[in-house]
């Protein structure tokens, strides 16, 4: 995640990847990311998730163009009345 959800409003309480049987012990399988979060106060914040293409997420730069098509961002927002 990134940035961090302002916590005042929401804060992340699990985290868990779910791989399939059949990929557990290959290097670089995927699976699906589960979050789970909890309200903590009235307001307004956003949660962004993006993938991990071959763990750079944090260096897009270092990845090759042809490869960039696999960064996405998911940016949602979230309102606790």
């Amino acid at each position: 995640m990134d940035p961090t959800p302002d916590a005042a409003v929401v804060t992340k309480v699990d985290e868990k990847l779910d791989v399939p049987d059949d990929a557990k012990n290959k290097v670089g399988a995927g699976g699906t990311r589960y979050y789970t979060f909890e309200a903590k106060g009235r307001g307004t914040t956003t949660i962004t998730l993006f993938t991990c293409f071959r763990g750079l997420c944090h260096h897009p730069e270092l990845i090759h163009a042809d490869d960039r098509e696999w960064l996405v961002r998911n940016t949602y927002t979230v309102t606790v009345r």
